[in-house]
């Protein structure tokens, strides 16, 4: 009887492994390792050279990408230097299995024409290696350069918004963002995708690249914190501190309002509207024990010199209409225009309906 009970469990502890074992290799491949491993690295089909060619940020990724790279990358680096530097490493490029570029943030006229330009020497001077671009994600107006990257033939772009990049400033990612990046360029030229494996990665830190506004999406919000955290994520989060400049104030603010204050920077430098004077502007402020509906606990608004813009029942202030408007163009309701008590330093970002 024994021998036959155990001739019996045996035989359940094989059908057990049969069933439980692919169960688990699924979930090992499918479950991820966590937010750290959100864009996953798969095996790479060839370990053959990669040529890479870049700016200020290459220079920053270059001991992190490992052997198989081989970077040029110069600080202050445009696309015309890039072409340069490309042909001066022609034997480099001719043995490479893929190629990287890595150009644009430092702007040059004829983006377009000189980014086609890049690839069709590449192309000649090999024709099966896979070429990459990676999108550039630097804070301010880079659309026309990303919209000439992504019409290129023959490239796939690697894209990088939303893909927790950490900054240090307004161009170069920190340490940790520097590791990113390195991440992200090595899991697209390994599978050949775009790194579109990070779309599930949060989205609590890194430029959002282009404000995103169209003008204003909602009017006066209620206290409703899930709408907040729909559009914003929690309170307090990293999101909300990504460092900006404003008319040469320092501040934090949420990675979407971020592009937006530049914008309305820009265009009011543009019209000549700069004569009015900011002396002082708050962003981000984590307002301990306020309730979290505050719009300041998201990075998602700013205070402008409110010693002549109070919080008041009153008509006292001095900012002019003209930044009104522009900032509504880009998605920020205004304070002046609170039903009862006024805030009229006050602008929060309704750019993006919940």
């Amino acid at each position: 009887m024994g021998k036959y009970l155990g001739i019996g469990l045996l035989i359940i502890g094989l059908l057990l492994m049969v069933i439980i074992a692919p169960i688990a290799l699924a979930a090992a491949l499918l479950g991820g390792g966590g937010d750290d491993d959100c864009v996953a690295e798969a095996a790479a089909p060839g370990d053959g050279p990669v040529y890479f060619v870049g700016d200020s940020i290459g220079t920053g990724i270059r001991d992190k990408l490992g052997d198989r790279y081989t970077v040029n990358a110069e600080t202050g680096r445009a696309l015309p230097a890039g072409i340069s530097a490309l042909e001066s490493d022609t034997p480099k490029v001719e043995n490479a299995d893929a190629v990287v570029v890595e150009l644009g943030t430092n702007k040059s006229n004829g983006f377009a024409a000189d980014a086609q330009t890049m690839v069709n020497k590449i192309r000649n001077k090999n024709d099966s290696a896979a070429i990459y671009w990676v999108e550039i994600f630097s804070r301010g107006d880079y659309a026309n350069e990303n919209q000439a990257i992504r019409g290129l033939g023959d490239v796939t772009v690697i894209q990088t918004k939303g893909k927790g990049i950490d900054m240090a400033d307004n161009i170069h990612p920190n340490a940790a963002g520097y590791e990113r990046l390195a991440q992200i360029v090595r899991s697209a030229v390994n599978t050949g995708a775009p790194a579109d494996a990070g779309e599930d990665c949060p989205e609590d830190s890194g430029p959002a690249g282009e404000c995103t506004a169209n003008g204003i999406a909602f009017g006066l919000p209620g206290s409703n914190v899930g709408d907040r955290e729909k559009v914003f994520g929690k309170a307090n989060s990293a999101a909300a501190k990504q460092p900006v400049s404003f008319f040469g104030h320092d501040i934090q603010a949420h990675r979407k309002v971020v592009p937006c204050l530049e914008a309305v920077e820009r265009e009011i430098k543009q019209k000549g509207l700069d004569n009015y004077k900011v002396r002082s502007i708050g962003g981000y402020h984590p307002r301990p024990g306020d309730p979290l509906y505050y719009f300041h606990m998201y990075g998602a608004a700013v205070d402008i010199n409110p010693d002549t813009n109070p919080y008041c029942k009153c008509d006292t202030h001095d900012i002019p209409d003209s930044w009104v408007r522009i900032f509504e163009k880009y998605g920020f309701f205004w304070g002046g225009n609170f039903r009862t008590t006024k805030d009229w330093m006050h602008f929060e970002w309704h750019g993006e309906a919940p």
